[in-house]
């Protein structure tokens, strides 16, 4: 039996007020990615090769801000010896 796809309808996939009053914010990766997710989706422009290259990205992201919150002082008080790339390889890869 062949597996329906479901349409997602747009008004989910659009920012909500709050989240478009906030984009001078800093946003995490995640939500960097559920943004693009929605931006591709509604362009119809998603496929496995988009998701894989958002995925890399937002992975960078990711390694990114934890090696700027490690170097702001967060990551010395629970890793004084430690270094935030060795944090994330150990706990993301």
């Amino acid at each position: 039996m062949k597996k329906q796809s479901q349409t997602i309808p747009l008004h989910l996939l659009s920012k909500s007020q709050g989240e478009q009053n906030n984009t001078m914010k800093k946003q995490t990766a995640v939500e960097w990615l559920v943004d693009e997710l929605r931006n591709q989706i509604a362009q119809g422009t998603l496929d496995a090769i988009a998701i894989s290259e958002l995925k890399m990205k937002a992975k960078a992201m990711e390694r990114e801000q934890i090696n700027t919150a490690f170097n702001n002082g967060v990551g010395h008080v629970f890793y004084p010896k430690g270094n935030p790339l060795r944090y994330y390889e150990q706990t993301y890869k």
